[in-house]
């Protein structure tokens, strides 16, 4: 009965491991390239982005998509509207099914957000929805008619990651980015660490590898969440191939499945 309890263990413990490593070698910006059937740098598009997030490197928890709507007028200004939404596998819907759609009105000029809602629905309660405006001139955001102060070029966390995506990156570049969707003024800070470039069947693919992280601006550096991001270089803007986030709880990596 022992030996077979221990070749029981043994065998769960080698199909997690092997579940694991297999896991790690998903989250390599050679193998997200070539699984996302991105040919070349010019056919990564940015107007559908669709994301697998894992924790711990390999429990597939969710998937986000990101698809950008194009131009609107919002106010009397040219923004582009973002949405994202999440998707739950249908294993982890079974015990914990969830749904959530944020919403982001982008400035077309400034690159800083004007509107920002979202709608979170969780079960056997009452939908949970928010709406942030954002007067970036007055530096003032209106969350569910309650105005407070914001800093100067204040994103939301959609508008951010637009941001990012339209900078030009050089090596020690640094960015320092205000957000606030909750009336608490957060530091997104992120720094160029360094480029490589990816040959895949001929093809030269030019990728950027940032470093940073996200915490309260009125809190200290130890109660920051470490960040790393590689970004697909291509005329005019990057496109995410992956993003480590490190938590208190342990590692989430979100890993680009399609773009378009």
């Amino acid at each position: 009965m022992k030996k077979i309890i221990k070749a029981a263990l043994f065998l769960i413990s080698a199909l997690f491991l092997s579940h694991m490593v297999f896991g790690i070698m998903k989250n390599n910006p050679k193998y997200i390239i070539e699984a996302a059937g991105i040919k070349d740098a010019n056919t990564a598009g940015d107007r559908l982005l669709v994301f697998s997030g894992n924790y711990l490197g390999f429990w597939h928890w969710a998937d986000v998509a990101i698809e950008n709507k194009g131009l609107i007028q919002y106010k009397g200004r040219d923004a582009y509207r973002l949405i994202a939404s999440g998707i739950i596998p249908k294993l982890v819907s079974r015990f914990y099914n969830v749904s959530m759609q944020a919403e982001s009105y982008v400035d077309k000029e400034r690159l800083n957000s004007l509107r920002f809602s979202y709608r979170l629905s969780l079960p056997d309660k009452p939908a949970e929805e928010s709406e942030v405006i954002y007067d970036q001139e007055k530096n003032i955001m209106e969350l569910d008619g309650e105005k407070r102060k914001i800093l100067p070029g204040t994103q939301d966390f959609l508008s951010a990651i637009f941001y990012i995506q339209r900078q030009e990156f050089s090596a020690g570049k640094e960015f320092d980015i205000n957000i606030n969707t909750n009336q608490k003024n957060y530091r997104f800070y992120l720094k160029a660490v360094r480029d490589s470039e990816i040959e895949i069947k001929g093809e030269k693919f030019r990728v950027w590898v940032i470093e940073g992280d996200v915490r309260r601006r009125d809190k200290s550096a130890r109660h920051a969440v470490k960040i790393n991001m590689w970004l697909l270089e291509r005329g005019g803007y990057c496109v995410p191939l992956l993003v480590k986030v490190m938590t208190n709880i342990g590692p989430l990596a979100i890993r680009l499945i399609s773009s378009g």
